[in-house]
């Protein structure tokens, strides 16, 4: 069975995987090189994996979820703007939800 979620022709699903990736790095002020040290791959393999150009596996997924302090459901379905909501909303539950202004 192949696990990997990339290749060179990136689904669009694919896309919003890996700009959640990115985004939430970004979000959480993780360097690519902190990413990478954490789940043990170099930094130029972890820019691989966020440019979709290197295989993402199950396994990887998951340890970047981790990191990333997200599920990695999450990171799979949600569209970026949902994500960054979901994200937002569960580190500041104290203030008012987005979805109170729907």
């Amino acid at each position: 069975m192949n696990n990997c979620f990339m290749n060179s022709k990136l689904r669009p699903e694919n896309q919003n995987l890996i700009h959640n990736i990115k985004n939430l790095r970004l979000y959480r002020g993780f360097s690519q090189n902190y990413v990478a040290s954490k789940i043990e791959v170099s930094q130029n393999g972890y820019s691989k994996i966020e440019m979709g150009h290197a295989q993402l596996t199950l396994v990887r997924l998951f340890q970047i979820a981790e990191v990333l302090q997200a599920g990695a459901v999450e990171l799979l379905v949600l569209t970026p703007n949902e994500l960054l909501i979901s994200v937002v909303e569960r580190d500041h539950p104290e203030r008012i939800k987005f979805s109170d202004f729907q």
